[in-house]
């Protein structure tokens, strides 16, 4: 309209149409006027007419979106898309992880009929059945991870009818919506996982004071760096979960008394024999994963009380408390994962040189070592996860010595024996 006015008046004026000029000069003088008059008093109508919003004004999702975007993530040809670590011919697609001649079937991981039995990972087709995780339309096929059918949606892992329950996982219609599992009554309690609004929406996981702002997960005092998950007294060095008295080491998950050695995951009362994980008394219960009365609790993982009550996941004495997961200075407890000095607090998971800030997991000082996550430049640049001194070549993961080649997982020196992962 304006610039039609505007055309109007010089071609009026052009036209020597004096009293079309003059009239209309009038008029709009008249209304600059009001429109100064009226700003006056409502000041914030300015943004009311097309004009656009302050800064403060953009959305969660639309910063998530750009962040995730930028870093390929979750977005085009990232991590969790096109050519990336979940889709196309990546990881978990394709010649991947998770399919062919992959990590959960063929000649995969634990081999024959996908990762611990029948059809899926837990049972039926899928992870937890149906639907789930690992089968049909669930995480690693169809529509993704994050869309669709995924895991987080439709007849995923985490809604519906999804992990534990009729109602999703921990709440509502599923992990990422409504009030899920980090929202109002969600993972932790009261205020949800991190904040407010749940993982991935409002004050969210990765927006607002949430998990990547702030005092969150991947800023200040995070998860991997200082004392946080992967140094000093953090869940894999020191006290923690893979060091000392942690998960890979002495009494920890690989070791000892841990998870896949002694009476742990993968030998005498494990998860993968005998009184295993899908089997009688296994990981959910008696002698499982990580304690006496099994994984998370009193009757173990989806027994009893569940996994985040009464004896649950979260409380008692069950994975994250007393003799727990990490006991004393458990995750969860105590001094644990929201509290004290655990995961994301105190000297938490991202101090300094963390995970998705200044030279983080996806460049630089990354998540597990000097260059990176597991070599040269990172998790997701330059010779990253998958490709050159990465994760998946050279001495990687999937090379040479590494976890699915040569004297790969299962075999040799693969990941539980000799040369492997561990």
């Amino acid at each position: 309209l304006s610039l039609s006015l505007s055309l109007s008046v010089c071609l009026a004026r052009s036209c020597s149409v004096g009293v079309v000029s003059r009239s209309f000069d009038v008029g709009d003088r008249e209304t600059t006027a009001r429109n100064k008059a009226d700003e006056k008093k409502n000041p914030r109508n300015n943004h009311q007419s097309g004009a656009p919003p302050p800064p403060r004004s953009y959305s969660c999702s639309f910063i998530v979106q750009r962040v995730a975007s930028s870093l390929c993530l979750l977005d085009g040809e990232g991590l969790l898309a096109g050519e990336g670590l979940l889709a196309g011919e990546g990881l978990l697609a394709g010649e991947g992880f998770l399919a062919g001649e992959g990590l959960l079937a063929g000649e995969g991981l634990l081999a024959g009929e996908g990762l611990l039995a029948g059809e899926g990972l837990l049972a039926g087709e899928g992870l937890l059945a149906g639907e789930g995780l690992l089968a049909g339309e669930g995480l690693l096929a169809g529509e993704g991870l994050l869309a669709g059918e995924g895991l987080f949606a439709g007849e995923g892992l985490l809604a519906g009818e999804g992990f534990l329950d009729g109602e999703g996982l921990l709440a509502g219609e599923g992990f990422l919506a409504g009030v899920g599992l980090l929202a109002g009554e969600g993972f932790l309690d009261g205020e949800g996982l991190l904040t407010g609004e749940g993982l991935l929406d409002g004050e969210g996981l990765l927006a607002g004071e949430g998990l990547l702002d702030g005092e969150g997960l991947l800023a200040a005092e995070g998860l991997l760096a200082g004392e946080g998950l992967l140094a000093g007294e953090g869940l894999l060095a020191g006290e923690g979960l893979l060091a000392g008295e942690g998960l890979l080491a002495g009494e920890g998950l690989l070791a000892g008394e841990g998870l896949l050695a002694g009476e742990g995951l993968l030998d005498g009362e494990g998860l993968l024999a005998g009184e295993g994980l899908l089997a009688g008394e296994g990981l959910l219960a008696g002698e499982g994963l990580l304690a006496g009365e099994g994984l998370l609790a009193g009757e173990g993982f989806l027994d009893g009380e569940g996994l985040l009550a009464g004896e649950g996941f979260l409380a008692g004495v069950g994975l994250l408390a007393g003799e727990g997961f990490l006991d004393g200075e458990g995750l969860l407890t105590g001094e644990g994962l929201l509290d004290g000095e655990g995961l994301l607090a105190g000297e938490g998971l991202l101090d300094g040189e963390g995970l998705l800030a200044a030279e983080g997991l996806l460049a630089g000082e990354g998540l597990l070592a000097g260059e990176g996550l597991l070599a040269g430049e990172g998790l997701l640049t330059g010779e990253g996860l998958l490709a050159g001194e990465g994760l998946l070549d050279g001495e990687g993961l999937l090379d040479g010595e590494g976890l699915l080649t040569g004297e790969g997982l299962l075999d040799g020196g693969g990941l539980l024996a000799g040369e492997g992962l561990l």
